[in-house]
């Protein structure tokens, strides 16, 4: 069951700035090529800056089962410590001078404030996972909301 969905995109500017990039490489290919060349170079050059966009730009944030799942990493709910919601001042904190190196951190530079989730393992060195969402409070009431669901051991 999923109780927390949140997919980040990359925003409008950085696509067209991605679409300005290509058609300016492209202007290059023109003034040494042909208009064939440059009118195939330029397609490639938008077709490789929309791929690097769309995979580094999109995220998916997931609480599934009180699992909390950031792209292919998962933290199960056993591990997870005390949550906590970072506005703009303490995110900026704590992944700037308050970072950790060993901490586990996906974070995308057109968010500005995030959650840390303390890792609870005693065979993990990472300290505790900092991610970039748009809704913190959100994120962090449904982890504790499905820590209350799951029985305890």
């Amino acid at each position: 069951m999923t109780n927390y969905r949140e997919r980040l995109h990359a925003p409008l500017s950085w696509w067209l700035l991605g679409a300005v990039l290509a058609v300016t490489l492209g202007w290059v290919f023109l003034v040494v090529t042909t208009w064939t060349i440059a009118g195939v170079a330029t397609g490639l050059f938008a077709a490789a800056i929309g791929w690097g966009l769309w995979a580094y730009g999109s995220l998916t944030l997931e609480v599934r089962d009180g699992d909390l799942i950031i792209g292919a990493a998962k933290l199960e709910q056993r591990f997870q410590g005390p949550a906590e919601p970072l506005d703009e001042a303490s995110y900026r904190h704590t992944f700037g001078p308050g970072a950790n190196a060993r901490a586990f951190i996906r974070t995308r530079p057109y968010v500005r404030t995030g959650a840390l989730v303390e890792v609870a393992d005693d065979h993990d060195s990472t300290p505790y996972w900092l991610v970039s969402t748009r809704h913190p409070e959100a994120l962090v009431a449904s982890l504790a909301q499905s820590g209350k669901d799951q029985p305890t051991a």
